[in-house]
Order: C-alpha cells, then structure tokens, then sequence
C-alpha cells in the first residue's frame, strides 16, 4: 500500500540513524525503496521454516483428519491467514469456491484456518449467506505445531493474498508436499 506523504517524512525520520535495515522478503524491500528509504540500508534475510515439524506425512489414509479440537472430512482445500483486511482475499477464494463446487460437483472442503481480524464479520457473512457454508470451515487461530497435519492432510493450499511480505504458509505448505496455488503479488 502506498503511504501518505506524513506516514513517509515519519518513516524516513525514524530510519535515519538505522546503519542497515533487515526485512524478510524482496517484496518488502521494494515496498521501502517505493516509499523513500535508500536501497544501501535494506538488506533481505528470507524467513525460514521449521523443519521438524513441517514436513511431508506418508500416512493419511483416514477419510477423516482429528487434530484437536476438530474432526476435518477429507478433501479439503486449505488457507492459512488471518481474516485481516481484503488483501488476503477471503471474500474472492469464497466466490471462487463456491463456483468451484458448482462446476464440479466434488465433495471438497474450503479450511480457512487463522485468527480473528478486522474482516472477520464480513467473511464470516459471506459463510452464512453461502450456498455452500456446510462446506466452508473457519478453524480461528490454530497452534503452529499442528498446523503442518492441517497442511499434510489437505489436497492443496490456496493462497490468494496480493499484499503479503513473506507468505510463511506458502512455504509451509510446500514442505509438507501439497500443490500450492497462489497470487503472484506480494512476497
């Protein structure tokens, strides 16, 4: 997002004595380049994942995946985001799924797996007005360390964000060997 010329004086001002400058992706550093900070001062260091826990798992035969406190009927499509704000495009993925089951007729699952934000009520809205809201699970926040079953047991990540500086769950979802299907904004 562009920042007002104020938000811009303020972040140059607060910079101004930073010798370097660490982000996590080369979508951010240009987001800084595009709003005046110097290109010398940033320097990009990725995120990594965990992996001991994110992984591929070879055995899940059950129909069914129990991760506490939920019982998830396979298949299902996962996104891992918190309902934060319409550039993670909750609304968008829920049209695109609704379409999705029209078409095919399949017996998919939509997993939005990721805490409470300032979207909430909308997407949530969104579920309830759905013609498919049996279909549609909103899990909140989920622990990191049973994330990656969440992931293992889905037949892919969905990730639609257009403003996202590292895209942790896309890197994650990977490691667990799952197709990814993503944006190509943001990180």
């Amino acid at each position: 997002n562009e920042l007002s010329k104020r938000q811009k004086r303020v972040l140059k001002r607060r910079l101004s004595n930073c010798s370097a400058l660490i982000v996590s992706s080369e979508y951010v550093k240009q987001h800084l380049i595009k709003n005046g900070i110097k290109i010398n001062l940033i320097k990009v260091i990725p995120i990594g994942i965990e992996h001991n826990i994110f992984f591929p798992i070879i055995d899940l035969d059950s129909d069914v995946v129990e991760i506490s406190p939920f019982a998830i009927n396979r298949p299902y499509f996962i996104y891992s985001s918190r309902l934060s704000d319409t550039s993670k495009k909750h609304l968008e993925l829920i049209k695109a799924f609704t379409l999705f089951k029209e078409r095919t007729g399949l017996p998919h699952r939509l997993v939005l797996a990721g805490g409470e934000g300032e979207c909430s009520k909308i997407i949530n809205d969104a579920i309830v007005n759905n013609p498919y809201s049996s279909s549609i699970l909103v899990t909140g926040f989920f622990p990191h360390q049973n994330v990656a079953k969440l992931y293992a047991s889905a037949t892919a990540c969905i990730f639609p964000a257009v403003n996202e500086g590292v895209g942790l769950a896309v890197l994650e979802s990977m490691a667990c060997g799952i197709p990814v299907l993503c944006s190509d904004k943001g990180a």
